[in-house]
């Protein structure tokens, strides 16, 4: 008869699970102690009563928690923490001269653990292992050094942030401490991401009959907090007393679903990072009827425009143009070299992302040529690691619809004529 396996008790699981967590701290010690000595021999020289100190006193690993006096719901904490892990476990760091890495998740809870506690036990370490102190004690002076471990962990959770920050509703940002706990009568020491909030708040603008919610835009981290948007007057061709007047900047509701609609394989919440940094570059050309293109750029590449216009004193973000749309510098060359009009855009999908990012119509040569003609060559510089999610990426028509739809030629034959340089009406 086979026996039957009787499931260990819960005091039984916790001490299997005690002695799997001490099995595995002591193998990534071990690995790391061999890595900053130089010798496979010098872990064997620490006393086994500095080894449990090291496991009993270790760093514990991430927790997250709300800022005082600032509101996260806990699913949003959740999910920043999550990110972190995942962070922490695939960027690495330094740790010798021969330039061999560990994971920053490894250097919070082993490297932190070794350095913090070497120079507590020197004591009762073997003197064989001296150069090992030494070297521990040179990399705890190095600490604060802009290019060390603990800084890089420090800029790696105060980005994670963004993933969950949206312009439209609320900011958060983090910073990386170190709490006190106790784990029964034993003080611990754990590595605590601290979240910041901060609620949009709407103002309502009404321009040409419509009144329309809209936000300022700015963006958030730590230890700055929010940072607004200004505009500075030159910049937009007003004369002002003060040249160095500046206009807080908006945007509206209808803008933001904009940008989702036309970039539509790209995260909406990080689409209002590049919001932000495109204002603030201030690459603005005037436009028709008192309006402003700001070019907006998506990872450093031309994908479009926000469309502003001033309204009592602020600059407001009324829309976003892809950079195929009508309105724009590209969207014109586009008409002057094929003709197509606004409706002609819309049923070749032209005025979304995700069809510049159809490999087929990447590998055509003639369609390419076209755009890159029309000054809509960085659309085709977007990545797929750029994007947020790679199932929306297809024509939505053939590129044997589209090449005869535009009544192109292979680009065996003649090419098409190049206007990059032709003169805009308006």
């Amino acid at each position: 008869m086979t026996k039957t396996h009787k499931k260990p008790s819960p005091v039984q699981q916790k001490k299997l699970l005690t002695a799997h967590n001490r099995n595995e701290f002591f193998r990534r010690l071990e690995h790391l102690v061999t890595l900053i000595s130089g010798n496979k021999e010098t872990f064997r020289l620490i006393p086994q009563q500095a080894l449990n100190s090291y496991f009993t006193c270790r760093i514990q690993s991430l927790r997250t928690e709300s800022a005082a006096g600032h509101s996260v719901d806990p699913k949003v904490l959740s999910v920043i923490k999550s990110i972190a892990h995942a962070m922490l476990r695939s960027e690495n760091v330094v740790v010798n001269e021969k330039g061999d890495m560990i994971t920053l998740d490894e250097f919070l809870t082993v490297g932190l653990t070794l350095l913090l506690l070497t120079n507590r036990l020197e004591h009762s370490l073997a003197k064989n292992a001296a150069s090992f102190v030494t070297t521990i004690e040179s990399m705890l002076k190095d600490l604060d050094r802009p290019d060390s471990p603990l800084e890089t962990c420090q800029k790696t959770l105060s980005s994670i942030a963004i993933f969950e920050s949206n312009m439209a509703s609320c900011f958060y940002w983090t910073n990386l401490v170190f709490g006190d706990g106790h784990q029964g009568i034993i003080p611990t020491i754990y590595v605590l991401v601290k979240v910041y909030s901060h609620v949009q708040k709407k103002t309502l603008f009404t321009i040409d009959g419509f009144t329309r919610p809209a936000v300022r835009v700015g963006w958030c981290n730590y230890p700055d907090g929010m940072i607004w948007c200004s505009c500075q007057s030159s910049a937009l061709g007003l004369t002002q007393k003060d040249p160095e007047d500046r206009l807080p900047v908006y945007i509206q509701m209808h803008a933001l679903q904009r940008l989702t609609e036309r970039l539509d394989c790209v995260d909406p919440n990080i689409v209002t990072y590049f919001v932000f940094n495109s204002v603030n570059e201030e690459k603005i050309i005037k436009g028709m009827n008192e309006h402003y293109l700001i070019e907006f750029r998506y990872f450093g590449r031309k994908a479009g425009y926000l469309l502003a216009v001033i309204n009592h004193g602020k600059l407001v973000i009324r829309t976003f143009l892809f950079l195929t749309n009508n309105g724009t510098p590209e969207g014109r060359k586009l008409h002057l070299l094929t003709g197509i009009q606004k409706h002609d855009k819309k049923f070749l999908s032209l005025d979304r992302l995700s069809t510049f990012m159809d490999p087929e119509l990447r590998r055509n040569e003639t369609i390419r040529r076209l755009f890159i003609d029309a000054g809509c060559g960085d659309l085709f510089e977007i990545t797929k690691a750029q994007l947020y999610s790679t199932d929306q990426i297809a024509s939505h028509v053939t590129v044997k619809t589209m090449m005869e739809y535009l009544m192109l030629h292979p680009v065996d034959a003649e090419a098409p004529p190049d206007f990059s340089d032709a003169r805009l009406p308006g």
